[in-house]
């Protein structure tokens, strides 16, 4: 079955469930949020809010309002600032409230977390009574590509609809800064190696600065001791890092995947296929296995509790030419 294919069977499957009075509460769509996730969850809410004949007929005044994101019983969040994160604030104000309230127009309301991986402990355990004990008529959609990340208590509370194919990149707001580095550093370089381990534990730097900041404003409100904030920013940085090292893993495996001469459709980021070709041409294929082994190991030792920065720091020395010529 095509990936079309199983969307619309899964589509169908939802409308089935709409028609027979059947709808779940709460629904966990894992894909690329701000793709094909929500526009998935355009088509569901589409559903809820047709006034047509055939749902969703895409043209009515409630399909058009869903479509331009301004229907008035629909709520939204998303992460917020530098760190990304769905503060606790947000939850109440923009989620939990307006869903507790009637509706505007005297049928469904609905409420859609995007990225909602981005929940942090506080908003997520707010969230988490509503899920518990929702209003009636009332749909949730939680949009995501890192279900994983979720709490435990929360998946179970919801039905999980997966439209993922292959292994998901991560996303947050360090991607750009990531990619930006991967872009613009030749590891085919003496120096290259050198480079990219000074860029990443820059950025590295810049992330705990930011989720620190993130953490604490959140915070505020909680009587919490120095030792418990520490632990949620360690938590949240090790998580960002995670995504961080799946993403030069997947990047230098497509450079290696090049110089091999393998195809665009097996590639992670096709849309990068000339920077990837431009960073191949420096490499052999002996090289470009070596630098991918050099990756993965760096993810292992990220996974250990030693400061990002002796990590980094090995690493260029390693990734530098003459360190893997005598590997």
């Amino acid at each position: 079955m095509s990936s079309l294919d199983r969307i619309t069977a899964t589509f169908d499957s939802i409308r089935e469930s709409h028609a027979g009075n059947r709808l779940s509460h709460a629904y966990i769509i894992i894909a690329p949020p701000r793709g094909e996730g929500h526009t998935f969850a355009t088509s569901i809410l589409q559903l809820l809010f047709c006034t047509g004949d055939e749902k969703p007929c895409g043209v009515c005044s409630g399909c058009r309002r869903v479509a331009g994101g301004h229907h008035s019983d629909v709520v939204r969040i998303e992460p917020q600032g530098r760190g990304r994160q769905i503060r606790a604030v947000q939850m109440r104000e923009d989620i939990i409230t307006p869903l507790s309230k009637s509706s505007y127009e005297g049928g469904w309301k609905a409420g859609v977390i995007v990225e909602a991986e981005c929940l942090n402990e506080a908003s997520a355990n707010i969230f988490l009574k509503t899920l518990e004990e929702p209003p009636p008529r009332t749909l949730l959609l939680l949009l995501t590509d890192q279900p994983d990340r979720l709490l435990p208590t929360i998946r179970s509370r919801c039905q999980i609809i997966d439209l993922s194919s292959g292994q998901r990149l991560p996303s947050g707001p360090w991607v750009e800064p990531l990619l930006d580095i991967l872009r613009t550093t030749d590891l085919g370089s003496s120096i290259g190696g050198a480079l990219l381990a000074s860029r990443v534990t820059g950025l590295f730097k810049d992330i705990q600065k930011e989720t620190e900041k993130e953490v604490k404003g959140d915070s505020k409100d909680e009587d919490l001791d120095r030792a418990v904030l520490d632990a949620r920013v360690r938590a949240e940085v090790i998580a960002i890092r995670k995504g961080m090292m799946t993403l030069m893993q997947l990047w230098y495996r497509d450079i290696a995947v090049r110089v091999a001469g393998g195809d665009d459709d097996v590639l992670h980021f096709p849309r990068e296929v000339e920077t990837l070709d431009r960073l191949a041409a420096g490499l052999d294929l002996a090289r470009a296995v070596a630098l991918t082994s050099e990756i993965d190991r760096l993810e292992g030792l990220m996974a250990g509790n030693l400061p990002e920065s002796i990590v980094m720091a090995e690493f260029g020395v390693r990734a530098s030419g003459q360190a893997l010529q005598s590997a």
